[in-house]
């Protein structure tokens, strides 16, 4: 069970009762941040963080944000794709294709 949502109260019932976490990339306000919030209070509620998925959802299309998101312990970073006709997603796959080496 993955919880979706951003706050202090989000992130507790994450650890009360979810196996992972799944914030929007794009609406996170401070992402870094919450996750080390979410392992601060994984550990004081004798909790292992890493026992805590973490899958962005609608995450940026830009190396260096996918590669802090590895660096920070992110498992999943999930591309937004449209519903359109091909001509508009296949554009956006090849760039997410291309970017596949640097995500989590």
């Amino acid at each position: 069970v993955f919880l979706g949502g951003h706050g202090p109260k989000a992130l507790e019932r994450v650890v009360d009762y979810c196996d992972g976490w799944l914030p929007i990339g794009a609406r996170a306000g401070n992402l870094f941040e919450d996750l080390a919030a979410l392992r601060k209070l994984a550990t004081e509620k004798g909790r292992d963080p890493k026992t805590i998925q973490v899958a962005v959802y609608g995450t940026p299309a830009d190396a260096e944000f996918l590669q802090r998101l590895r660096d920070a312990g992110v498992q999943q970073a999930i591309f937004w794709l449209p519903s359109a006709e091909a001509d508009k997603v296949l554009p956006l796959l090849d760039r997410y294709a291309a970017l596949l080496p640097t995500v989590p």
